[in-house]
């Protein structure tokens, strides 16, 4: 969920990523609300901190390491690139769901490579390499 300032109004993150081009917000998101016994990494490159993302990788990995990939930077909303029981191969789904995600701002070589190591560099970081 969403939680917009000042008048706290809510909506879910999927309504808003897809109707986010005619969302007409009072205000700016003030919290964003995540409903889950999990942890979650997010993993950015970008030209410079102001822009847009080029490639984000966030991954949620919850109880019995279920691991959930999403990716953004590409397209008009963020995918799922992995929804799976372990983390075994998520670099390899992140680096194949983005296999074609070229356009004038990377090509899709790029966004897959660096899509592969932003999820694995979260793994190593959170679950020591395994």
């Amino acid at each position: 969920q969403l939680v917009w300032y000042p008048d706290n109004s809510r909506v879910s993150l999927g309504d808003y990523l897809v109707l986010r081009d005619t969302w007409k917000a009072k205000g700016f998101i003030q919290s964003l609300e995540i409903p889950t016994q999990g942890k979650l990494f997010l993993e950015i490159v970008a030209r410079t901190p102001a822009d847009r993302p080029i490639v984000c990788a966030a991954v949620l990995l919850g109880a019995s390491h279920q691991t959930r990939v999403a990716l953004g930077g590409f397209g008009s909303v963020p995918i799922l690139a992995l929804d799976g029981p372990g983390p075994v191969g998520a670099d390899l789904a992140a680096r194949s769901a983005y296999a074609r995600a070229g356009d004038v701002w990377a090509s899709a070589e790029y966004r897959s490579q660096t899509a592969a190591v932003l999820v694995r560099s979260i793994l190593e970081k959170e679950l020591g390499g395994k």
